[in-house]
């Protein structure tokens, strides 16, 4: 691998020369040098295969930007940091890369699986989106809830389908609510706030809502599609799941499997 030293990159190639046999780090003192010898040359980043050429094959890893699309064509396969420069190398419309794989650095802390909360009172018509949490907590994501009492003004009210652990009609309770959680989630359909969108945003708790609901998109919001359990989901799953340094070597001995001999 041909990287540069004190950059988040060399500890991406160190990664992958601890785990892997026969892949080692290429870099002198000063500068990086070239194996001449190894059947592939791994640059991090892609455009430095202008400043330290091989005759040999190589795999380029982009980052972003740019600087480095003209060099595609010199690469056997490429490994984008993200979804979006994936696209850009071998999308439609792309640079029409062949082999190119989405392989995300990780981070050695693993925090414990997020709180997600829900909170306010549950009506009778369905448009709090407590299906949502129901399929939520089916899927195994922690949710809490602060809500109403079962009764108000003797008109029985739904719950919120997972532990509901706190009062919303108590200033103390939620308080409690919004220091338990780490992400508060709104799965309304129809709203006209909510309220507990500004109220935990002051309470320093990101807020995870759907598009075109109330004023939702007028504050910042990780957002997913209104009513759909598959796009709430594939947010909760991001935010549960962050890239670990297994991961990252995992998925470099699948794209060398699949490199030619």
């Amino acid at each position: 691998m041909v990287v540069k030293r004190g950059w988040i990159l060399e500890r991406c190639a160190e990664e992958l020369a601890r785990a892997i046999p026969d892949v080692t780090v290429n870099y002198g003192q000063q500068e990086r040098t070239v194996d001449a010898a190894a059947a592939y040359n791994l640059y991090m980043p892609a455009k430095d295969l202008r400043k330290y050429p091989t005759e040999g094959r190589a795999i380029g890893f982009y980052t972003h930007g740019t600087n480095g699309f003209d060099l595609v064509d010199r690469f056997s396969a490429c490994v984008a940091m993200n979804e979006e420069m994936s696209l850009r190398l071998g999308g439609p419309g792309g640079l029409g890369v062949e082999l190119v794989t989405v392989i995300r650095p990780g981070i050695e802390h693993q925090a414990a699986a997020p709180v997600f909360g829900v909170a306010g009172r549950v009506y009778n018509d369905g448009r709090k989106g407590e299906a949502l949490v129901k399929a939520a907590v089916r899927d195994g994501f922690t949710f809490i809830a602060c809500g109403t009492k079962k009764t108000v003004s003797a008109m029985p009210r739904r719950q919120w389908p997972c532990p509901t652990v706190h009062r919303a009609d108590s200033p103390a309770e939620r308080a409690a609510f919004y220091k338990a959680i780490n992400y508060l989630v709104v799965t309304s359909t129809e709203e006209g706030g909510p309220m507990t969108v500004p109220e935990a945003i002051a309470h320093g708790k990101p807020v995870i809502a759907p598009r075109g609901v109330g004023w939702c998109d007028e504050f910042p919001c990780l957002r997913y599609d209104r009513g759909s359990w598959d796009s709430l989901r594939a947010l909760l799953q991001r935010l549960t799941r962050v890239p670990t340094w297994a991961e990252w070597v995992a998925q470099h001995r699948r794209l060398f499997r699949r490199l030619p001999a």
